[in-house]
């Protein structure tokens, strides 16, 4: 799960971790949250298309950097919609991935909304491990789990 948090970072690395001890290879998701109706024709059309040019930029910078820590390049998905129920159903779709790694922000008592939805409501459906990596985990430690 991409996003501009800094927590995310340690989701990927510990992602990258666990690829390259299982020899398995990292997936990036992205979700477009949509606007909302706009009432000016184009606006929603134009926002749609920065919204996807500002996620394929993120990706492509962390995609760098899971090629560098695993050398391979990951698999990139972006979906439009909400994040929980957009990566609820690529998880259910895609039977290579086989776990979902996540990262907590440990300075606020609220996980984050994907960590929320997922607890909630994605355990019931994908039927794979979510592994939430408490943001304060340094390289040794990830590397000691992986």
């Amino acid at each position: 799960m991409v996003d501009e948090t800094p927590e995310m970072a340690v989701a990927l690395r510990f992602a990258c971790y666990l690829a390259n001890k299982r020899n398995g290879q990292v997936a990036l998701f992205r979700a477009l949250e949509p606007a909302g109706f706009m009432p000016w024709a184009g606006v929603d059309d134009i926002m749609r298309t920065e919204m996807q040019n500002e996620s394929e930029d993120l990706l492509s910078s962390y995609t760098d950097i899971v090629e560098e820590w695993t050398g391979d390049a990951p698999i990139v998905y972006i979906r439009e919609g909400n994040a929980g129920e957009e990566l609820t159903k690529l998880l259910c779709e895609e039977k290579d991935i086989t776990k979902l790694v996540l990262s907590s922000d440990i300075s606020t008592e609220d996980p984050g909304p994907v960590i929320n939805y997922m607890m909630r409501e994605g355990t019931h459906t994908i039927h794979k491990p979510i592994i939430v990596v408490p943001s304060n985990m340094t390289d040794e430690e990830l590397m000691q789990l992986a």
